[in-house]
């Protein structure tokens, strides 16, 4: 079935069409504005996502246990999304970097390695999500890199 992971594909459209969008419409914009479409287009992704997985059916297999579709794996999905929506939230206050479209679309792919993590049972897509979760989040700690502020020592 390849229901299990509809979810992952529509976080997936999610994050193009932020790329998309602050590339194509919003880079003369001002940054608060830019923020807040970005994180809008990423919540609502995160939010299609739930509502799919909540009228999706409860047990699906996607090539042998590359992705497996349980009540279990959809709850932490849930749970996930959710964290997802509120971590936008709070990153819409901040004013750290000028590229916000690739900050929301990063957010989203870890977001969307964690899932692929949570529904897999194959070793390959096991190593894969873990991939696209770290990679996602290391990229992420390198947006404030022009802060110069050390942390002072006492």
């Amino acid at each position: 079935m390849l229901r299990a992971a509809v979810p992952e594909t529509i976080l997936v459209v999610a994050a193009l069409v932020v790329l998309g969008a602050d590339l194509l419409t919003m880079r003369d914009l001002d940054s608060q504005f830019r923020r807040i479409i970005g994180g809008m287009i990423s919540c609502v992704g995160c939010i299609a996502a739930i509502a799919w997985m909540l009228v999706m059916p409860a047990h699906a297999n996607f090539f042998d246990g590359m992705a497996v579709l349980d009540p279990l794996t959809q709850l932490v999905k849930c749970a996930l999304l959710l964290i997802t929506v509120f971590t936008i939230l709070v990153s819409i206050e901040t004013d750290f970097t000028s590229h916000i479209g690739e900050y929301f679309a990063l957010i989203l792919l870890a977001a969307i390695g964690m899932m692929f993590l949570v529904s897999s049972e194959d070793i390959l897509m096991i190593f894969i999500s873990l991939e696209l979760t770290s990679l996602s989040l290391y990229i992420l700690t390198a947006f404030n890199k022009r802060n110069v502020s050390r942390p002072k020592l006492r």
